[in-house]
């Protein structure tokens, strides 16, 4: 078990966002929107599944804080990671997963998915206050992958998600150079 500040994990999301944001200002759309041989997802997909993620997980967050909330469960003043989640996150650090339909892009453009991806950004912002003022450990919601996880880990997975793609897209912008 692992004790984090959550503004440490908001500066891992707020990093991956910016960093993910500089890349894809200097991306042409249809660079973007290219299929490479050998691949499944164009650059403007891998943005599209990181926008679906984070859409995802900032209801699940939302859903687990107002339980917390209504059951009156006040925050211990930091997230707790479990073990089980930092190693899993671990262990698929360089695996190819499938991803599920749910949060498998539908073709979007780049652009669209660029600035729904900042709204998405903006309201796991405005949870920060619930996750200041209520426990976000006890209640669960499961991941395909990882298991039933917190709210604390659903938050540090949305940054530590968009690191992952982030490594996807540049690896991509190298294939199409």
């Amino acid at each position: 078990m692992k004790r984090m500040a959550f503004d440490e994990i908001y500066s891992v999301i707020e990093a991956a966002q910016k960093e993910l944001m500089q890349i894809a200002a200097v991306i042409d759309p249809a660079t973007a929107s290219e299929t490479l041989p050998g691949e499944r997802w164009s650059i403007a997909n891998v943005v599209e599944h990181i926008l679906l993620v984070e859409d995802g997980i900032c209801r699940i967050c939302t859903r687990l804080l107002e339980k917390a909330r209504d059951e009156n469960r006040p925050a211990p003043g930091f997230a707790v990671i479990s073990t089980a989640f930092a190693d899993g996150l671990k262990s698929i650090a360089g695996e190819k997963k499938e991803a599920p339909d749910i949060v498998t892009p539908k073709g979007r453009k780049i652009d669209e998915s660029l600035a729904m991806l900042n709204e998405a950004g903006a309201r796991l912002n405005d949870l920060r206050p619930m996750f200041l003022a209520f426990d976000s450990e006890l209640s669960k919601f499961p991941h395909p992958f990882f298991g039933d996880m917190s709210a604390a880990e659903w938050l540090l997975l949305a940054g530590e998600h968009k690191k992952r793609h982030i490594r996807q897209m540049k690896k991509l912008i190298d294939l199409a150079a």
